[in-house]
């Protein structure tokens, strides 16, 4: 995540493979999965998915990988669950 983070390449990477692919249709969006940030694969996309959505975790994906940045290095993650409140 962190090389992610100080890296904006791998961002331009993953968009610029998904912009290759065309366009994923009306409302939709080709996902990365793992998310870009998370991990750090620009090249693994997935499949289609609701373009909103897709853009709403985007969008706080600094935000998670921070969260996830400041727990302690002995943890040991088998899930990680963030939930996202929309004002």
């Amino acid at each position: 995540m962190q090389a992610y983070l100080d890296d904006p390449t791998i961002e331009k990477k993953g968009r610029d493979i998904a912009k290759a692919k065309g366009k994923a249709g009306e409302g939709k969006a080709w996902l990365h999965e793992p998310d870009m940030c998370a991990g750090r694969a620009p090249e693994d996309i997935s499949g289609v998915g609701d373009s909103r959505t897709n853009s709403i975790i985007g969008g706080n994906s600094r935000t998670i990988a921070d969260t996830i940045m400041a727990l302690p290095n002995d943890s040991k993650i088998e899930k990680f669950r963030y939930i996202l409140k929309i004002t």
